[in-house]
């Protein structure tokens, strides 16, 4: 197992309160005891729906980056079911790239021998053409530029590679009055953190704009909802999507109609 860092400070668009937040989350989480059952049931939508998803794309082979990894389950799940010829996974603080990604794939018994654990951000990948997968669990909703995300991703894959994602996302009519609402809401996290949605990047994008981004970027997109959110009131609800990105191998052919 190898360690790199992709400088994801000079990333312009993060907020300094992700990396706060997820460096206390990712501190907590690493002092806890876990095995691989109980971990893969917390995230038992994600799992099935990427699974089911590998079974239209085809089996995770050559160079695979998870991006927002996370505790670095869906890598280790990844890792015990196919044999990527490079894994990398990827995380924006310290904790997570030296504690709680090893201590995840240690439980889950995975050769390592050709992994190595990333502290970066999806918005500066230093390899073009390279990766054949990308996955991100949970994590485009907390890029403050899904454009340029999209856009990096996309220059990161080779041709005829894949984006695999597993959003929370809002219907295409919900307003901008929400999401200004929802950025001066106060979050307090059972970890014993609390901090203003605005302070950090996260955000629920609609359907379309995850689409406009993935189409602007040159990706063919298809979009399914897993679950919706039922929040119990008149209030606009996140639902679970998985989005699927195909980079074609002939991107001549792929261009968008219009360029923004």
């Amino acid at each position: 197992m190898k360690f790199e860092n992709w400088s994801p400070e000079l990333d312009p668009f993060l907020k300094s309160g992700e990396v706060k937040l997820h460096e206390h989350l990712h501190l907590v989480r690493s002092k806890e005891s876990t095995n691989p059952a109980s971990l893969l049931k917390t995230k038992a939508v994600r799992k099935q729906a990427l699974d089911e998803a590998l079974k239209d794309v085809g089996p995770i082979k050559g160079n695979l980056l998870e991006v927002g990894a996370g505790d670095g389950w869906c890598s280790a799940h990844i890792l015990s079911a196919y044999k990527p010829e490079k894994t990398f996974i990827m995380e924006i603080d310290e904790i997570a790239v030296e504690k709680l990604i090893p201590n995840t794939l240690s439980v889950f018994g995975v050769d390592t021998i050709d992994v190595t654990i990333v502290q970066g951000s999806f918005n500066r990948i230093p390899h073009n053409n390279f990766f054949d997968f990308i996955i991100a669990m949970g994590a485009l909703h907390h890029s403050a530029n899904l454009r340029v995300t999209f856009d990096t991703i996309f220059q990161a894959l080779k041709p005829g590679g894949w984006l695999l994602a597993q959003e929370p996302s809002m219907d295409d009519d919900t307003p901008n009055s929400y999401f200004v609402n929802y950025g001066l809401e106060k979050k307090v996290f059972p970890e014993g953190i609390e901090m203003i949605n605005a302070d950090r990047s996260d955000i629920f994008y609609r359907n379309c704009e995850f689409r406009t981004a993935a189409y602007h970027a040159g990706f063919e997109i298809k979009l399914k909802k897993l679950v919706k959110k039922d929040q119990g009131n008149s209030s606009p609800s996140a639902e679970s999507i998985f989005i699927s990105c195909h980079k074609p191998i002939d991107l001549s052919l792929h261009e968008s109609p219009t360029q923004w």
